[in-house]
């Protein structure tokens, strides 16, 4: 059956073909770049193509700002585009700007959790993407027992408060909670709701919302495969001059970057026979971590491989530095981080509150010399203790969201 079924109108049946043309653009931007020229790279884009499908409806379509509920905005095993950093347990509240709203909870005992508000959540044009407030949660006011409120509004409010847009119907609340010992640390429990007297629109959304938020999706989808997926990488490239080297990307709201962080990004092209030692001297920010992603920016797997380090995992050397060996095969080596058989990606390296500026330096070796390019004083792990520390981190990402 083909053509406009009799049931929908002129009007929907032409966003509905708009969205197909745009859903088109982003395949051709996917499977048009060189990026997907290889099968693995290829196979990796196909799962792409279709998470960045998914995650519009969420962020485009589901939100209903009347009905406001914190969503669990990645998911390592499924929502993995745009690299989340794999120590961050992010959420999003989408608020309406000419409500109020009070969010609430009560702190636990990870290590930061970091709130900003934005009048969109890539929804919009960048340019037209506004950082709203920005704040540390520990900076707020709680009672003795660690509970706390925050207003979210347009009007400002004594206390705690967030900023709202009143133009935006979708503000995003983001919530970047850090846990930096996975084993201990736990989740901050956090609630909104509206608690002003305007009456709520209906939980379907009517035609002109639906067109509206159709247009939305295929922004976002746009976004996220060129602006996010393949710019990243190529990004670092250009910056760089080249693979295997760091460069130090300025991001702002408009990518949705938190403020307080230094972003260092490297291009890999890591063969079979190859290591990539990375030497990490932290700048004392409260927190640093690095991990891996493919070459279409999305996570490796960070519940059951070990493709990420942060400040409390990391084996620090004799001379105070940190070096990552990135490789396909375990070499034995404490600070092992494995691409899971992708040959290109990046590595990120992120600072939050870095006291100075330290770019990491990475060197490309064989993997048969490796021993020869490290300290002698390198820390090393046995095959079982590997498969013990494996078993203790699917574990904590299982307590983490709750699988």
């Amino acid at each position: 059956m083909t053509g406009k079924p009799p049931y929908i109108s002129t009007a929907m049946e032409q966003a509905w073909q708009a969205y197909l043309q745009g859903l088109e653009d982003v395949r051709q931007i996917i499977f048009g770049h060189r990026f997907a020229e290889g099968s693995r790279e290829s196979n990796e884009a196909h799962y792409l193509f279709h998470q960045v499908q998914a995650e519009a409806f969420n962020v485009a379509i589901a939100p209903r700002p009347d009905y406001p509920h914190f969503r669990t905005l990645y998911d390592p095993l499924t929502y993995t585009w745009g690299v989340p950093n794999v120590d961050f347990l992010y959420s999003v509240a989408y608020l309406d700007g000419r409500r109020t709203y009070r969010i609430w909870g009560k702190r636990s005992n990870s290590l930061m959790v970091l709130m900003q508000s934005m009048n969109a959540h890539l929804t919009l044009p960048q340019e037209r993407i506004k950082l709203l407030s920005n704040r540390d949660l520990d900076t707020l006011q709680f009672d003795k027992d660690g509970n706390f409120e925050i207003i979210a509004s347009a009007t400002q409010h004594d206390g705690n408060w967030f900023k709202l847009d009143p133009e935006s119907d979708r503000n995003a609340i983001m919530v970047r909670e850090v846990f930096g010992d996975w084993e201990n640390e736990r989740r901050t429990e956090m609630h909104v709701e509206a608690i002003d007297d305007v009456a709520p629109r209906p939980m379907v959304h009517d035609e002109t919302t639906m067109i509206r938020r159709l247009e939305d999706a295929v922004r976002f989808m746009k976004y996220c495969a060129d602006g996010v997926s393949i710019k990243v990488v190529e990004g670092a490239l250009a910056m760089a001059g080249g693979w295997n080297r760091f460069a130090v990307p300025k991001l702002g709201a408009g990518q949705a970057a938190a403020p307080e962080a230094t972003y260092n990004i490297l291009a890999y092209d890591i063969g079979p026979e190859d290591a990539l030692i990375v030497e990490i001297d932290p700048p004392n920010p409260k927190y640093w971590g690095v991990q891996l992603s493919d070459i279409w920016s999305q996570a490796i797997d960070y519940t059951y491989h070990n493709c990420s380090l942060n400040k409390a995992q990391a084996s620090v050397d004799g001379d105070g530095k940190i070096r990552a060996v990135i490789c396909h095969r375990d070499p034995g080596i404490q600070n092992w981080l494995t691409p899971v058989d992708s040959r290109k990606g990046a590595v990120f390296v992120r600072y939050f509150f870095a006291q100075g500026i330290s770019t990491p330096i990475a060197r490309l070796v064989p993997y048969a010399e490796l021993a020869q390019n490290l300290p002698e004083d390198t820390a090393r792990i046995a095959p079982e203790v590997r498969r013990a520390e494996l078993k203790k981190r699917r574990r904590a990402i299982e307590r983490r969201y709750n699988y």
